[in-house]
């Protein structure tokens, strides 16, 4: 459903979409009818975005670190390579090959090296993967997470550090998370970040930015009328404003780590 709305709500007024939804969602609710299992949702297409820009195959040699990311997905990335997943919680799928490192919610990084280094043996990983977490980090919607003024970004700054230490020479960070042409925000919802800004925080850790993608979904309510496509590019937003602060599109981020004295010496000091 998420697919079709996407499709209509531009054209209608807000009004009159709302009450549609409304009432198709409480047709799907009395029905048999399975929504996800027919819903290429953002997260699906993530996925399968950021298979096409790996650098390379996967292999039993190949580490991944995934944050947050979809038990499913894991399961089944985890037959080609050794995944490691940080987590809330762990299904505990049996037979698979995930290892979960469970109850990690980055307010301190000490004791979460020590376990990454015990499951990894000390090996550097190929990728890290964030899908639809890090916009939503420190955010007290969360049990556990206290809303400090002074520490806003604790958890996402030590989320980035936390690959830059790990990842190998060369490697790679995966986003998913809300964009904007808007001024970089947050609301009871998560982080909304214009591109620039992320960027330069991107940068900050150590990492640039090779390639941003996006696909529409939710409150994008734009001024613009996109072509038709099912993945845009950055390019696509040149001159596109975003009629509300909370308005946004789901942008896809291929970052990667930078290779320089000063962090080689840093990303050596988990093997210390």
């Amino acid at each position: 459903m998420n697919m079709i709305a996407s499709k209509i709500r531009p054209i209608l007024p807000p009004f009159l979409f709302n009450k549609i939804e409304k009432f198709a969602r409480k047709i799907l609710k009395k029905s048999n009818f399975i929504e996800e299992e027919f819903d290429y949702d953002y997260y699906t297409h993530f996925y399968a975005w950021l298979f096409s820009r790996m650098s390379h195959r996967l292999t039993k040699e190949s580490w991944i670190v995934d944050v947050g990311g979809k038990k499913l997905a894991n399961t089944v990335i985890s037959n080609f390579c050794n995944l490691v997943e940080i987590t809330p919680s762990d299904l505990n799928f049996a037979g698979s090959g995930r290892k979960a490192i469970v109850n990690e919610d980055f307010s301190s990084l000490s004791g979460l090296k020590l376990k990454l280094v015990e499951v990894m043996s000390s090996q550097y990983c190929d990728y890290f993967i964030v899908p639809a977490t890090f916009h939503l980090m420190d955010l007290p919607r969360y049990k556990g997470v206290i809303a400090n003024p002074s520490q806003v970004n604790l958890r996402k700054n030590n989320l980035l550090m936390l690959a830059n230490e790990f990842l190998k020479e060369n490697g790679t960070i995966f986003l998913s998370l809300p964009i904007t042409t808007n001024k970089t925000h947050s609301n009871k919802q998560g982080f909304i970040y214009r591109i620039d800004d992320l960027k330069e925080i991107l940068s900050f850790f150590n990492f640039a930015v090779e390639e941003v993608n996006f696909v529409l979904h939710g409150n994008h309510n734009i001024s613009a009328r996109l072509l038709e496509k099912t993945l845009y590019t950055e390019a696509d937003l040149s001159g596109v404003k975003f009629k509300s602060e909370n308005s946004y599109v789901i942008g896809y981020v291929k970052a990667l780590k930078m290779v320089d004295t000063k962090a080689s010496k840093v990303a050596m000091s988990h093997k210390s």
